[in-house]
């Protein structure tokens, strides 16, 4: 019979009956390791977050990097106040150039990396080298919002054709008719090929809306000229004047629509001032942050530079001492202009006038622009005492004799006795005023005389070059980057409104300088120069100094300044629309 009572728990728990209780979980806390136990976790974290910092890091390094911003300004203190901002009238003042350069573009533009074109979309040359044809950029527009077409070209151009407008531009633009083919096409033609041609399609291009109501006569006295319209990197945003109305200070602001590209930096200034003491002044005083048009000795004067960075840059430029047989009889003779070079200290003359900032030349043909391979010799070739040694040579060996008690070179001939003496011309600015009686000294202990004269830069101009009336003139010729030695050598530029300052006339010259000039390939235009070069030394119708470098003094936080294809001071912003100041971080995978 079944047993039907209720089963006691505790009977169970009595008998053998074995329930398991559930075990007691156990706590792990940092707490219950040991001392040792925690220094090695405590270590792995260290080493496991100082590992993901190294790796975060390298990663930022790899993937993230710093690009060019927008925004950003600053100012530049420049000698001398503008007074043509406009590419067809401007002449030798720098800061005319200097706004140009901002202001204006051209079909081409010179860069760091050679021409390319800027308003230009492509152009043509054919193969006789006797027509360039340009098609002009789409939708390009001048500062006023204007579109830029082929009828502003052939404003331009004509303009400076014009023989009433008398502009510096005009030899470049002799021979040259320009046609219009449609809106965007123009084509330019040559009377015979010349080589360095594309480098005239860099001059500004002027709006026509703006300046065809002008003539010839009133367009040097339009305000456009101080207040420019063009179509470059940058437009004028306002201008601060003097109480005379003179300006002061031009503030430009990035041009969104230029042609090759917006400009990162937003806004730049500049303050003009009368002369280089006023413009040390006033970068001391903070008033700017750059310094353009030092000389070399201001420059080893400056304080407080640790903001600026200084650079330099040969300038495709020859000075020298260019001699006039038809005002002094003494440089009739050879052996004198051959003694007179031979007899200069050229390296100590750049050591000690331009703080060594250029380059000691025994050629019309910069250093810089002819390269090394066809250069033949060069002003440190021997040591200076061995020069000075063969100078006296060349003068003894044609009967000349030094005066034991005046210390002159003489020299009997029919006509009389010669003596080594001449007058010796220049600027009035300090590196010509400074070189031209370095070169006087160096020249009187040899045993000449010679009479420093020093004109203000127009008056020289004016009435000494123009008219040929000195002996002897130390003088720079602006060779340029197109190395076009035309017109300071041939012998039809001996008379003004020629540069063959030294009036030379050779007929080997002349026709190895025709030859460079219509010559399309490189190779044969360097091997025409190098003999015409031996050709100039030969007959030593000058001596040549030096080459001197551009001195800019950029400040440190505008980047990616390049001058070192500047063919002039305001070739320093060939590529101011690269230049930057402000900058942001980015991810490269993503570009």
């Amino acid at each position: 019979m079944p047993n039907n009572d209720p089963i006691n728990l505790n009977d169970l728990l009595s008998d053998n009956v074995n329930i398991q209780k559930p075990k007691e979980k156990r706590s792990f806390s940092f707490k219950h390791f040991s001392p040792f136990e925690r220094l090695v976790i405590f270590s792995l974290l260290i080493i496991t977050i100082i590992s993901g910092l190294v790796l975060a890091n390298r990663a930022s390094n790899t993937f993230i990097e710093e690009v060019p911003a927008s925004g950003g300004t600053f100012t530049e203190g420049i000698i001398g106040s503008p007074r043509f901002i406009n590419p067809l009238l401007a002449a030798n003042n720098s800061s005319d150039w200097d706004l140009i350069a901002l202001t204006y573009a051209g079909l081409m533009k010179p860069t760091p990396m050679g021409l390319r074109p800027e308003l230009a979309e492509s152009f043509v040359i054919s193969e006789d080298g006797l027509t360039y044809r340009f098609t002009l950029k789409d939708n390009s527009t001048f500062h006023d919002g204007v579109p830029i077409t082929a009828d502003d070209v052939l404003f331009t151009i004509e303009a400076i054709q014009n023989p009433a407008l008398k502009s510096p531009r005009a030899a470049n633009w002799e021979g040259v008719t320009v046609d219009k083919i449609d809106e965007r096409e123009v084509i330019f033609t040559l009377e015979r090929p010349y080589a360095p041609f594309l480098e005239n399609t860099t001059i500004g291009i002027l709006p026509k809306h703006i300046w065809e109501s002008a003539t010839v006569e009133e367009l040097p006295f339009s305000e456009f000229n101080i207040s420019p319209v063009g179509s470059g990197p940058f437009k004028v945003s306002r201008i601060k004047r003097n109480d005379s109305g003179i300006p002061e200070e031009y503030i430009l602001e990035r041009f969104n629509d230029y042609t090759l590209g917006r400009p990162h930096i937003k806004e730049i200034s500049f303050r003009f001032y009368r002369n280089e003491a006023d413009a040390l002044t006033g970068y001391a005083g903070g008033e700017v942050d750059s310094l353009n048009g030092i000389s070399p000795a201001a420059l080893a004067t400056l304080e407080n530079t640790e903001n600026m960075t200084i650079l330099h840059s040969p300038l495709p430029r020859v000075f020298g001492v260019f001699f006039n047989k038809n005002r002094a009889q003494v440089f009739t003779r050879q052996e004198v202009r051959e003694a007179l070079d031979l007899a200069l200290d050229k390296q100590a003359l750049v050591n000690h006038i331009l703080e060594g900032y250029g380059s000691p030349i025994d050629s019309p043909i910069p250093l810089e622009v002819f390269p090394e391979s066809f250069r033949t010799r060069d002003a440190t070739s021997t040591s200076v005492t061995e020069r000075k040694a063969q100078a006296e040579e060349k003068l003894l060996s044609q009967g000349w004799e030094k005066s034991e008690e005046t210390g002159v070179w003489t020299r009997e001939s029919s006509e009389g006795t010669v003596e080594l003496t001449f007058s010796l011309a220049t600027a009035n600015t300090p590196e010509l005023r400074d070189a031209a009686e370095f070169i006087a000294e160096e020249w009187r202990a040899f045993g000449g005389v010679i009479d420093v004269q020093v004109f203000e830069p127009s008056d020289l101009t004016q009435n000494v070059i123009r008219p040929r009336r000195y002996d002897a003139l130390f003088f720079g010729e602006i060779v340029g980057r197109e190395l076009d030695l035309f017109a300071f050598w041939h012998s039809s530029q001996r008379n003004d409104p020629g540069l063959n300052i030294a009036l030379y006339t050779s007929i080997s010259a002349d026709a190895l300088l025709e030859k460079a000039r219509t010559s399309s390939e490189p190779s044969e235009r360097l091997e025409a120069y190098a003999e015409f070069e031996d050709e100039v030394r030969k007959d030593a119708p000058a001596v040549f100094v030096y080459s001197p470098d551009f001195i800019y003094l950029a400040p440190n936080n505008v980047r990616n300044v390049s001058i070192d294809a500047a063919a002039s001071p305001g070739e320093r912003f060939l590529n101011i629309h690269e230049w930057y100041i402000e900058t942001s971080r980015v991810w490269n995978l993503f570009e």
